[in-house]
């Protein structure tokens, strides 16, 4: 049986004193390029824990609907908190599994939850490696439900793999918000706002733009949003998860120069957008 985990307060500097959830490795989609390959919760302390929670869970861990409980319980009314700083939504081999999604949502009434998603939701490439794509009946089946979550105050964000991706998204009419990554330059750039290559607005996530916790920020816990938000690659895997993002990037107006053993290096224009003058 999977287990889960709810930390009432958390201490982590990036989301501030709020509750955060943690699901086991198995609810991550298989459609997740970062899957092995840069993702951040496989690095570090959090990997640590995340895997104990996964294979091995202790006595602070418990089944879902246990954690919905504490949810409604320890999570205070109007409190905004994350779900999953690790893992994903409930579903198999891809699809969203509808009523783990709702009980969620009835678990977060009064609050202010959030979460985001790589469970695709337009027809898209899964598997890198075989050119596997995702078939359009499982791509609408998400869609709706995440939909359907937003519509009822439990925000999930569609998460990207570059800005050409989310453009893609955002194309479909998808009434979601959306997120991308981006190369770790644009942190170093200094970087707050950019276009998509469709033209939609970029902003930078402000804890890496100006040092807000997600507490004081708030962004990520809106259900409509008419901007992408976007994390420059970070922590030990940021190049791994760079190399998804080169993957990804085709069409887009970042020009991704990668050399195993270099860096990569965007052209100085990319902070015009399109149709910027």
């Amino acid at each position: 049986m999977e287990k889960f985990h709810l930390t009432p307060i958390s201490s982590n500097g990036k989301t501030g004193p709020m509750g955060v959830t943690t699901s086991p490795m198995q609810t991550c989609p298989s459609a997740c390029p970062f899957r092995g390959r840069g993702c951040y919760s496989n690095y570090g302390p959090l990997l640590i824990f995340w895997k104990h929670l996964s294979e091995a869970p202790g006595s602070t861990s418990t089944e879902y609907a246990a954690l919905l409980a504490r949810v409604r319980v320890k999570v205070a009314k109007r409190a905004m908190w994350r779900h999953n700083q690790a893992g994903d939504l409930i579903g198999e081999c891809n699809v969203i599994d509808h009523l783990s999604a709702l009980d969620l949502v009835k678990a977060n009434k009064g609050k202010r939850g959030f979460t985001y998603t790589h469970f695709p939701v337009i027809e898209q490439t899964i598997d890198q490696d075989t050119g596997e794509k995702c078939h359009v009946n499982v791509a609408g089946h998400n869609r709706g439900i995440i939909e359907e979550m937003n519509r009822n105050g439990f925000a999930v964000s569609v998460s990207c793999n570059s800005p050409a991706h989310a453009d893609r998204v955002l194309a479909s009419g998808i009434e979601a918000p959306v997120t991308c990554i981006l190369p770790e330059q644009v942190k170093k750039d200094k970087t707050k706002k950019m276009f998509s290559p469709g033209g939609n607005k970029i902003l930078i996530c402000p804890n890496v733009s100006m040092g807000k916790t997600c507490t004081e920020c708030g962004l990520c816990a809106r259900t409509k949003r008419d901007y992408i938000i976007a994390f420059p690659c970070h922590g030990s895997g940021k190049k791994r998860a760079e190399e998804v993002l080169a993957e990804w990037v085709t069409g887009d107006y970042i020009a991704v120069d990668h050399k195993r053993k270099g860096s990569y290096k965007l052209r100085p224009t990319h902070h015009m957008g399109k149709d910027q003058e």
